[in-house]
């Protein structure tokens, strides 16, 4: 069951909880902000909180989300990349 969140009588968009909320709703994909957060305009949510993990876009396509930014274009190259900054010491 969704129910809205409101706020002196107006639906909340912004983080209350530790979660993001959109026209008084949590947030739930890609959320355009009108001023960056983090730099960027554009992060993927699930369930108010912004995405580390795998996670699917409205056109049913899986991407790989760090904090919200998708990895997109490390993915094409190679899976590796990812988990390219641990070092292995023998």
């Amino acid at each position: 069951m969704n129910i809205a969140l409101y706020e002196d009588g107006n639906l909340v968009t912004g983080f209350r909880d530790d979660k993001y909320y959109v026209s008084g709703y949590i947030a739930n994909g890609w959320v355009r902000h009108n001023e960056p957060i983090d730099g960027k305009y554009y992060l993927f949510y699930k369930d108010g909180v912004r995405l580390t993990g795998k996670g699917i876009d409205a056109k049913n396509e899986e991407h790989y989300y760090v904090n919200g930014v998708c990895l997109q274009k490390a993915c094409k190259i190679s899976m590796v990349l990812i988990f390219s900054t641990r070092k292995v010491i023998q």
